[in-house]
C-alpha cells in the first residue's frame, strides 16, 4: 500500500489553511497530501495514539459511505449523486465501516478508479485525549507496505448521517510514542493548528444495524459497498 493510496482513503484537500475548515468534495494533487497531512498526521505512525479504545464504538460510524471526485465529473453531463451504473466508477470511493467488537471497527475502502481495484483493510477503534475523541486506525491490509502502521483523525456528522473527517497535521512525528504523539496533540489543538485544512466530505449510502448480543448482527458488508445505491437519499 503506498502513501498516496492512504492519503486517498479520508482526505481529498484542496490543501491551505482554513480557519473555519469548511467541507469540502474537490481533491488537490495527492502529491501535496503526501507533503503536509499524508495518512492522516504527516505519514502513519510506529505507534498509536491509544494502544487501546478509550470507549465502546460509536455506532453512528458504522455504515457504507462514499466520495466522489468532483474534478473527475464531466461539467457537460448533468449532476447525480446516485450509483448507478450509467455513473462512471472513476470518481468513485467507498469505505465500509463495520463493527469487529464492542470496542473495535474494521474498515473496508475501495478507490474505484483503480483497476483492477482492490479492498483494503483497517482496524479501527476510539481514542481519547483529554475531552476529546478521535478514530483511529491501524493499517491491516495483507501485503501492504505499511501493515500494522497507524493513523488518527477527528470526526463530525451532518445530517442525515453523512461524515466529515479533518486529518491532523504532525509532521516530523512518524516514529514518536504514544505519549509524545498525545503531548503534541494537546499542544496543537490548543494552538489551533491540528487540524489546519478542509475537511473530507462522505455521504453514508447504506446503515449497518448492530446488536452487541446479535452475533451475526453488522457483520457483512452491505450490498451497497459494491453496488452503490439508486436513491438519491436512502432512508437513513
Amino acid at each position: 500500500m503506498d502513501l498516496t493510496r492512504v492519503a486517498a482513503i479520508f482526505r481529498r484537500s484542496r490543501g491551505g489553511a482554513s480557519k473555519n475548515m469548511t467541507p469540502f468534495r474537490t481533491p488537490l494533487a495527492l502529491a501535496l497530501l503526501a507533503l503536509l497531512s499524508l495518512s492522516l498526521g504527516g505519514c502513519l505512525f510506529d505507534h498509536p495514539l491509544t494502544g487501546i479504545s478509550s470507549t465502546n464504538i460509536d455506532t453512528r460510524l458504522l455504515g457504507v459511505f462514499e466520495f466522489k471526485d468532483a474534478a473527475k465529473v464531466d461539467p457537460k453531463k448533468p449532476a447525480d449523486t446516485t450509483s448507478s451504473p450509467e455513473i462512471d466508477d472513476s470518481i468513485i470511493s467507498r469505505v465500509a465501516v463495520l463493527p469487529l467488537a464492542p470496542n473495535r471497527y474494521v474498515i473496508y475502502y475501495r478507490d474505484f478508479g483503480k483497476k483492477p481495484a482492490k479492498v483494503d483493510k483497517f482496524i479501527g477503534w476510539i481514542s481519547r485525549v483529554d475531552s476529546n475523541y478521535y478514530l483511529a486506525f491501524r493499517d491491516d491490509t495483507e501485503g501492504s507496505n505499511t501493515f500494522g502502521q497507524y493513523g488518527f483523525f477527528r470526526f463530525e456528522w451532518e445530517f442525515p448521517g453523512n461524515i466529515l473527517l479533518y486529518a491532523p497535521d504532525l509532521k516530523d512525528l512518524e516514529h514518536a510514542s504514544s505519549y509524545q504523539l498525545r503531548a503534541a496533540v494537546r499542544k496543537q489543538l490548543k494552538a489551533g493548528t491540528l487540524f489546519p485544512y478542509a475537511a473530507t466530505y462522505w455521504k453514508k449510502i447504506a446503515r449497518v444495524w448492530w446488536d452487541p448480543a446479535g452475533a451475526e448482527s453488522g457483520t457483512s458488508i452491505p450490498k451497497e459497498f459494491e453496488h452503490g445505491t439508486l436513491r438519491e437519499d436512502p432512508a437513513l
